[in-house]
C-alpha cells in the first residue's frame, strides 16, 4: 500500500469480524513520533526511545506517558518496560526511580511501576538506562495494564536496537 507523504493515519476495517486490529505506520523504517497507540481503554505514549545506534557505556532516558481516558479513577495500574539484553538501569538511579510510585520492581529484564490514575489524568514515567553490551537486540517493549481489569491495556512492541563498541 502506497501512502502520500503527509499521511500519518491509516484506518483498517475488517468486515464481519469482532476482533480488534492494530496497525503501526512506519516511515523510513521508524515509527512515527511521538509514538502513541490506543489499544483498549488506556493510552501509552512513548516520548523517547533511541532510534539510532548507541555506544557501550552510553546513558540515555526512556520516557513514557500513561493516560487514563476512561472517565473513572483507576487503581493498581502497572507500566512495564521490557529491557533488551544489552540495556540496564544504573545503580545510582535506583533510589530516584522509586519516587512518585506506590511500588517499583527493577529486574534484569524489566522495570515495573505500580500506581493509581485519576480520570483524565496522565503520569509520566522516566527510566534512566545505560547501554551495557555491544550487539543487536529486540526492544524495548512497553505495556500499561489495569491489574484487576483485563479489558484495560495498551502496549508497544519493540523495534531493533543496536549497541556499538
Amino acid at each position: 500500500m502506497d501512502l502520500p507523504k503527509e499521511t500519518d493515519t491509516v484506518r483498517v476495517r475488517l468486515s464481519g469480524s469482532n476482533r480488534k486490529l492494530s496497525v503501526e505506520v512506519f516511515r523510513h523504517g521508524r515509527l512515527v513520533a511521538p509514538q502513541s497507540r490506543r489499544d483498549s481503554g488506556l493510552v501509552l505514549r512513548m516520548d523517547s526511545i533511541p532510534n539510532q545506534p548507541l555506544r557501550e557505556g552510553q546513558s540515555f532516558m526512556v520516557q513514557m506517558v500513561a493516560s487514563n481516558p476512561t472517565g473513572k479513577k483507576l487503581t493498581d495500574l502497572a507500566t512495564t518496560l521490557w529491557l533488551p539484553g544489552g540495556w540496564g538501569v544504573p545503580r545510582e538511579q535506583l533510589v530516584t526511580l522509586r519516587k512518585g510510585f506506590r511500588h517499583v520492581d527493577i529486574r534484569a529484564d524489566r522495570v515495573v511501576f505500580h500506581f493509581d490514575l485519576e480520570a483524565g489524568d496522565a503520569k509520566p514515567v522516566s527510566i534512566p538506562l545505560v547501554a551495557l553490551q555491544a550487539g543487536s537486540y529486540r526492544g524495548p517493549e512497553a505495556q500499561l495494564e489495569a491489574l484487576y481489569d483485563g479489558g484495560l491495556f495498551a502496549g508497544w512492541k519493540g523495534d531493533r536496537v543496536k549497541i556499538l563498541r
